[in-house]
């Protein structure tokens, strides 16, 4: 059926033929598109998500954690998560053992393949990151804290909603400076709220100059509205889970996970009973126990005799004696609970206890009916509620298999050494000692030096070593009106091998976004680099195709990609024309992968990773050649281009140590090291211990010399 042709607007030029709206960026409807069929005339549907065609599964609730084990449509629920905080710490633990395990890489060093179920695993904890609201938290209890210092009352419960607003209950009428407000009015309350509208940085002068109070904060739920709720675990002494069957487990397992992930509570000692060991996530201070009894020996042994002290917050808050005055907090399993109700809890042991409901259901309690101090998370008919204060909740919860997948995530990104097969983003950023890459289909190499035409006659460069931009060989840089066109090359640039229309789509949103919507991006992308540099003639930079394809022109590619390349040339050149090699990729890196940017993908796939490998890699061997042939300056420049990607990495501090030694300056070898002390120190999960390889050639360099 022919359309009738719509008149031009007299006040509106006719469009460019390079400007017409691109239909073809239109993704394929759910329906497959026939051979026969015009895809132009297919109506447009909403995107559907990467894994299935289906209609996803519901969310899972911490109401049905029982009969439920994984059936969200994302691996991890935003309501399992407290409105996203849980997810921040546990992040904090992956990344911080991933800079540790990349921090001693060596310069052979590769990263194997990551399953495909931890890359949606780690994506879907980076969508439910929000660390702007923890940090509020954390100077909002400092602040509270200063006016608290003086009395005997602590600290129970906070909550924080979205947009920054702060409410604290403490456990008796207290006076707090402005600009807290009491929530009765009164001079002295114990409900206390600090207005949204408040600025952070008015809160720092008075924050700063106190300790965090409360090591013992945990994370139990998010309200309705996305409130996230928080219980000082020491303050109340002992927290009851009450709920159905294995549902109360859940949530004090998703409690420990979260205290274990919290930096603040670093010093603290975790002590499971009952718990897996999974829900600790390899706290340096964390031990499974088998029975109440043995839990309370240790804590004993643990607090010596500081066991009784209970004014710990104020002790805390004012960095007494310059100890952290760390509690011992229990996580107790149902089947152990009453051996735990038998017994005096000390004063700096807190409790977590499972209790199951017997009749299935628990009504709530008010205020008056509970025991002074009690304080409990009880799972009533319609809702969850934290007892007394009818707060009511969608508690944390995690069930054993997504304890186990949190578990292998962290113990993901092993560095191997030596050669072996790469991961697939390995053939963008490795190659194997003969020079040719793993994966020839994917990147080529057609001479003898083992770098393809493709990556070295490039016109356009898209730059993710630092800040990601785009620029042409005249180093002139793309501008891009919108910010998601930038991020789609960067995505379609980085897998090359596999991009698709819904690959992107799902990388790029977290959400389903309208056809009409990716295909603005796809058309801004196409002009953006038009703008730059005109493609050959019958091509488009990004090309115009009708399936599912999202295909760069071959002369466009990326700094990793150059940098690689030039390293798998280095390896089979000459000294000196190697070293010449490897200083011009090194000079395309400008600081840490994708700097600066929100993208969700990069870290999950483990392509930062794989990209900080390949920059040390690179600045490690041309580190060392320059140190074989003693240009000492060319030494500190290499191994500096490689600290700009990951501080603190101990192959190129012990070249920059032994580039010292060699000029004689002892002084230069001791500030390396107490350079990389720092960075150790700095890392909130290290254990503050130096590598063993470094403390031998420090000892090793300033050893004495003969006849000294």
């Amino acid at each position: 059926r022919e359309r009738p042709e719509r008149p031009q607007h007299p006040d509106r030029p006719e469009r460019p033929a390079s400007e017409a709206p691109d239909t073809a960026d239109v993704p394929a409807p759910t329906t497959p598109v026939q051979a026969d069929d015009d895809p132009l005339e297919t109506q447009p549907t909403v995107a559907q998500p990467a894994t299935s065609n289906e209609e996803p599964p519901p969310l899972t609730v911490p109401g049905s954690l029982d009969d439920v084990e994984g059936t969200s449509g994302d691996p991890f629920s935003p309501t399992a998560f407290g409105a996203g905080a849980l997810a921040i710490g546990v992040l904090a633990v992956v990344d911080s053992r991933r800079r540790r395990r990349l921090r001693s890489s060596s310069v052979t060093a590769r990263l194997p393949q990551r399953p495909a179920a931890l890359v949606d695993a780690e994506r879907s904890l980076r969508k439910l990151d929000s660390p702007e609201r923890h940090a509020r938290l954390d100077l909002s209890l400092r602040s509270a804290a200063a006016s608290m210092v003086g009395g005997h009352e602590r600290i129970r419960i906070v909550t924080i909603d979205a947009r920054g607003g702060v409410t604290v209950i403490t456990s008796g009428p207290v006076s707090l400076a402005r600009p807290w407000r009491s929530h009765d009015d009164g001079p002295a309350s114990s409900r206390w709220d600090l207005p949204a509208a408040v600025p952070i940085e008015d809160l720092a002068p008075t924050g700063r100059q106190f300790d965090a109070p409360c090591v013992a904060l945990a994370l139990v739920g998010a309200t309705d509205s996305g409130a996230q709720v928080y219980v000082d675990l020491e303050s109340v002494g002992s927290l009851a889970v009450v709920g159905r069957d294995v549902a109360a487990e859940h949530v004090v397992c998703a409690i420990a996970a979260g205290l274990a992930s919290q930096v603040l509570a670093e010093s603290a000692h975790l002590v499971g009973i009952g718990v897996p060991a999974t829900a600790f996530l390899r706290h340096p201070n964390h031990h499974v126990v088998e029975s109440v009894d043995e839990a309370f020996e240790l804590a004993g042994d643990l607090l010596g005799s500081d066991a009784e002290r209970d004014e710990t917050f104020r002790l805390r808050a004012r960095h007494t004696s310059g100890r952290a005055w760390e509690p011992v907090v229990l996580f107790v399993a149902a089947r152990h609970g009453d051996d735990l109700r038998a017994e005096v809890v000390p004063a700096r042991v807190a409790a977590v206890v499972a209790e199951v409901a017997p009749d299935g259901v628990t009504e709530p309690a008010s205020e008056d009916m509970c025991p002074e101090g009690d304080v409990r998370i009880v799972q009533g008919s319609a809702a969850w509620t934290l007892q007394p204060h009818a707060i009511e909740l969608d508690p944390v919860g995690l069930s054993s298999s997504e304890l186990d997948q949190i578990d292998q995530l962290i113990d993901a990104d092993v560095v191997l050494d030596g050669d072996g097969p790469r991961a697939d983003v390995g053939v963008l950023v490795d190659g194997n000692e003969s020079g040719r890459a793993d994966n020839g289909d994917a990147t080529e190499a057609t001479d003898d030096d083992g770098i393809d035409e493709r990556v070295e006659d490039w016109d356009i460069l898209v730059r993710v070593m630092g800040l990601v931009d785009v620029i042409d060989r005249d180093g002139n840089t793309g501008e891009f009106t919108k910010s998601k066109s930038l991020e789609l090359l960067a995505w379609a640039a980085t897998h090359r091998d596999r991009s698709t229309r819904q690959g992107a789509r799902t990388a790029l949103w977290d959400v389903d976004v309208r056809d009409a919507t990716f295909a603005n991006i796809v058309s801004e992308a196409r002009r953006a680099l038009a703008r730059m540099r005109n493609p050959a003639d019958g091509h488009e930079w990004l090309a115009r195709t009708m399936n599912a394809t999202l295909r760069l022109d071959e002369r466009v590619t990326t700094d990793a990609e150059v940098i690689a390349a030039s390293l798998r040339r280095a390896r089979t050149q000459a000294p000196a024309a190697a070293v010449t090699t490897l200083r011009s990729a090194a000079e395309l890196i400008r600081g840490v992968p994708f700097a600066d940017s929100a993208y969700l993908w990069p870290d999950a796939e483990g392509i930062t990773s794989q990209m900080v490998v390949l920059a040390t890699s690179c600045c490690g061997e041309l580190a060392q050649r320059l140190l074989d042939a003693d240009d000492h300056e060319g030494v500190f420049w290499a191994t500096g281009q490689g600290l700009k990607v990951l501080p603190g990495h101990e192959a190129l501090i012990g070249l920059r140590m032994r580039a010292h030694a060699r000029k004689g300056d002892r002084s230069g070898v001791r500030q390396e090291w107490e350079t990389y002390e720092r960075v150790v120190l700095a890392d909130p999960w290290s254990d503050g211990e130096p590598a063993p390889c470094l403390v031998k050639l420090r000892r090793e360099l300033l050893a004495p010399a003969a006849g000294d």
